[in-house]
């Protein structure tokens, strides 16, 4: 059984979202001029979605936090967890993810590619390409949300170049004078303790993350969540390094993990304490300290995971 679940609260307890946001804003006067939300592995049943399904519960959270808080965009990777196809979408995603797909920032995961050339997700999203990014200033700080398509077996030897391109281009950025930071997410993280496992094929993605001062970095595929502390090119802790965060808990099964992996910070699957729920990530960018605040924000109400740190 995992336990190491002590960014908490100070008794390891599970909060409400209210209440630990209560508690921060008071300590905190700078307040998020910026929200994101991330969904990962999110539709896996046979059907419509209804009320009581992992997914629908988490596609309700999102439009009920919406009511009281702007969102800039909604992340995500494999928002369909069957085969891919634009059916699937059409029928059984859109009639819930509809209310937020405008502001939606996609990338596929796995499953998007089991319908050839990934033409499902590139037709209800309505994108030509399989990786995107956007920018957004909060104050005096200007942040890169970038999306990588990770299924590097998928891409031709051209597609994989341009991509690498268009990354290496997206975060020039950080050189530029001023506070400068990014985050990027992709669908298959590079380091894991789930039962995919970390991912070497991305490794190449993750040096240029980690040789660039990248903040965060953003994954699903394995339905568990886990967030290890900052680590450099090679994987070794790094006071300075990127944090790596496997959120893959939208709503498709949750599965339990291994023995947690070096640098693992928190692990929460199938059997833990308390156990993986359905829920999102929820990123609050600001204008000064602490930079950045993410939560694990179950659909349910509880707060599983927090953490906040600054640009460098």
């Amino acid at each position: 059984m995992h336990t190491s679940l002590k960014s908490i609260g100070s008794t390891g307890t599970m909060v409400s979202l209210a209440a630990f946001m209560a508690a921060f804003s008071t300590a905190n006067a700078a307040m998020a001029d910026v929200d994101l939300l991330l969904v990962n592995d999110f539709y896996d049943k046979s059907g419509a979605l209804v009320n009581g399904d992992p997914a629908y519960e988490v596609a309700e959270f999102i439009q009920q936090f919406r009511q009281s808080t702007p969102v800039t965009a909604v992340l995500a990777t494999e928002v369909n967890n069957k085969t891919g196809s634009l059916t699937e979408y059409n029928s059984y995603i859109n009639p819930v993810w509809s209310p937020f797909k405008s502001i939606t920032r996609a990338v596929p995961g796995n499953h998007d590619w089991m319908t050839s050339g990934a033409t499902g997700f590139k037709g209800y999203f309505g994108v030509s390409t399989t990786y995107t990014s956007f920018t957004t200033t909060v104050g005096s700080t200007t942040w890169k949300i970038i999306g990588i398509d990770s299924n590097l077996d998928k891409l031709s030897y051209r597609q994989q170049r341009i991509q690498t391109y268009f990354l290496n281009m997206e975060l020039a950025h950080e050189a530029q004078p001023g506070e400068q930071c990014s985050i990027v997410y992709f669908h298959h993280p590079r380091w894991s303790s789930g039962q995919h496992g970390s991912n070497a094929s991305v490794d190449g993605i993750w040096r240029t993350l980690a040789n660039n001062n990248v903040e965060l970095a953003l994954s699903g595929h394995d339905h568990n969540y886990e967030r290890f502390w900052p680590q450099d090119a090679d994987g070794n802790r790094a006071d300075y390094g990127v944090t790596q965060v496997v959120a893959g808990v939208g709503g498709a099964g949750f599965r339990n993990a291994g023995t947690p992996i070096a640098n693992s910070s928190v692990l929460i699957d199938t059997d833990s304490n308390p156990v993986v729920q359905p829920g999102v990530l929820i990123i609050h960018l600001y204008d000064s300290w602490p930079g950045y605040l993410v939560m694990y924000q179950t659909a349910s109400g509880a707060l599983l995971d927090y953490w906040w740190g600054s640009c460098y």
